[in-house]
């Protein structure tokens, strides 16, 4: 099946309550740009300037200069892969911070679910065994199926 290229530039996207059919209007405003748009107006350039894969093929000067000198200096292409790589260790490093206090914040709050449970049932010496134990603790989550 061939993709459907869509011929206008941009989409307005306006949300409504569909069974009122009425806006909803929480000020939120959404304009989609089409990248396969091929006009020659505002939209257009920029548009085939972001798709060209030659320097030579694109339209506004400024963008054009630009792409060619990263794309034809060695000294700028290694200044811009240095900074690419440091945001992208950067963002690895950040996002590990969040998954670890994620992992963290979940591993509490299913040790006080495992918890709450043993001391309902008046389970102490397990309660004991879970706070010391990470077998033990283990083999609690698995029998409360906290997994």
């Amino acid at each position: 099946m061939q993709k459907r290229r869509h011929t206008l530039a941009l989409q307005n996207v306006n949300r409504i309550i569909e069974e009122l059919s009425r806006p909803f209007n929480d000020g939120e405003h959404i304009i989609y740009v089409n990248g396969d748009y091929g006009g020659s107006d505002d939209i257009g350039k920029p548009m085939n300037d972001f798709r060209s894969s030659k320097v030579d093929d694109m339209i506004l000067e400024p963008l054009k200069e630009t792409v060619n000198r990263y794309k034809n200096n060695p000294r700028e292409m290694t200044a811009m892969c240095a900074d690419l790589e440091k945001w992208s260790m950067d963002e690895r490093s950040e996002g590990r911070a969040e998954g670890r206090a994620e992992g963290r914040a979940e591993g509490a709050e299913l040790l006080a679910r495992l918890l709450k449970l043993l001391q309902a049932e008046g389970r102490t010496d397990d309660v004991r065994l879970a706070l010391e134990d990470k077998e033990a603790r283990e083999r609690l989550y698995k029998e409360y199926h906290l997994e």
